[in-house]
């Protein structure tokens, strides 16, 4: 048996309003964005235990609050989007923060690293994009720029399909002249080519190959796709404002969820250009949906009531896992979402406080298998209660931390598991903290 125990962060902001939290992947870094009449907007950083990185030196914005921002996946790089524009980079390898110049002026709406953290996009609210290249140090040079004039709301990068996941082995000499034909990959190699070990590292790089295509999703329904090199192309008009882009994680099949609830499903091309396939009316309390990858091809959605669906894309199956019992009450919501691949848990915030958890277990295959509910593998865990309505849930770190922010206070939770024995008419309870 196992417990989740929280702690709150150690804010120098008592009356500020938290407005948004992010993991780094790796290290047990959480950032936190608050806004308050005094100070202004904030960006701080704590560590695993809630204490505050006093190192993380990000000074306040007296007049905008931060609209956006994302760590690099394995550098411990943050990319900071204001309000007003700006956009910092916050490098705590150097422990410097820099101002970044681009043609951002409306709010950053985006900010996402691709999966091998080669490349970051930004986009703001005005329609203005961005691609940068990120190189070994974590510095950024401008790839390419647009102006859409589109409000830009998400973005989603497509992944390798099993067919991709490797790159043929180039020697030297073509990759210097495809480094220098313009070739953005050609050139992140060779600049970290070194003469020594250059056989063996071109192997290490041709297995990672990191895919820089990627979709953004605008507020007025417009679908673009954009490549590597930067060429952009509208390939979809939905019928209301995108509200989440998701992409399945071996297959090029692309999920575009719309203001009015509409959820479809397009395969994609080698070009960027998307077939439908299928689409769904969603109902529910609110138009406020919440959902995520919850496993290979699941799709867990929420949209305010005291449930989540599960759907199964490769399947078509799909079920439903409540909030119930004696530790749920009548009037309580599923707030948001997040999913541990690492732990196979499904966590929700309430509107009550409540931090609910569904883990996976998947049971043993029998004579019956064919008659397998899959809605029974996943066994709802004891709540964390805690005090405030659950605006965000974020998994994070190696150490699998899971954050809640109540817009009041930011909350790290951490799983003990309980350790029981008896002997001689007594009995002793320990706790094990747990790091998997």
């Amino acid at each position: 048996m196992s417990l989740y125990f929280d702690c709150i962060v150690d804010s120098p902001h008592t009356s500020a309003i938290n407005t948004q939290i992010a993991w780094h992947a790796q290290a047990a870094c959480l950032a936190v964005a608050a806004y308050s009449e005094e100070k202004g907007g904030t960006v701080n950083v704590y560590t695993g235990e809630g204490k505050l990185c006093e190192e993380v030196d990000i000074p306040p914005h007296p007049t905008a609050q931060v609209t956006s921002m994302v760590w690099h996946p394995s550098k411990r790089v943050m990319a900071v989007g204001w309000e007003s524009g700006e956009l910092f980079l916050w490098n705590d390898h150097e422990h410097e923060l820099r101002e970044i110049q681009s043609l951002h002026r409306a709010p950053i709406s985006i900010l996402q690293f691709s999966a091998a953290g080669t490349r970051l996009v930004s986009a703001d609210a005005s329609g203005a994009t961005v691609g940068w290249r990120v190189d070994n140090s974590g510095d950024l040079q401008t790839v390419f720029t647009h102006e859409l004039k589109d409000p830009l709301v998400q973005v989603v990068y497509r992944v390798n399909t099993a067919a991709d996941k490797t790159l043929p082995a180039l020697d030297i000499n073509g990759l210097a002249r495809a480094a220098v034909s313009g070739d953005e990959r050609a050139l992140d190699i060779f600049s970290s080519w070194r003469p020594r070990t250059g056989h063996k590292h071109l192997g290490m790089m041709g297995t990672a190959k990191d895919n820089l295509n990627f979709f953004l999703g605008s507020s007025t329904g417009v679908l673009y796709h954009v490549n590597e090199s930067g060429n952009c192309v509208e390939v979809l008009q939905a019928d209301g404002g995108i509200k989440r882009l998701l992409h399945h994680e071996s297959r090029s099949l692309l999920v575009v969820i719309t203001e009015s609830l509409v959820l479809g499903q397009f395969s994609v091309a080698v070009d960027g250009s998307v077939t439908e396939i299928n689409r769904v009316k969603l109902s529910g309390r609110t138009n406020d949906i919440q959902v995520t990858w919850s496993g290979a091809g699941l799709l867990a959605v929420s949209t305010g009531d005291n449930s989540v669906r599960l759907w199964n894309l490769d399947s078509g199956d799909n079920y439903v896992l409540s909030l119930r019992g004696p530790s749920y009450r009548d009037q309580e919501f599923v707030m948001c979402l997040s999913y541990s691949a690492n732990k196979n848990i499904l966590c929700a915030g309430t509107n009550l406080g409540s931090v609910a958890m569904w883990k996976y277990e998947e049971s043993k295959l029998g004579e019956d298998e064919y008659m397998k509910d899959p809605e029974k593998d996943w066994k709802l865990q004891n709540p964390t209660v805690i005090s405030g309505t659950v605006k965000q849930v974020a998994w994070g770190s190696a150490q699998n931390l899971l954050g809640v922010n109540t817009v009041r206070d930011v909350y790290i939770l951490n799983e003990q598991h309980m350790v029981a024995s008896y002997k001689d008419q007594v009995s002793e309870t320990r706790l094990l903290l747990v790091y998997r």
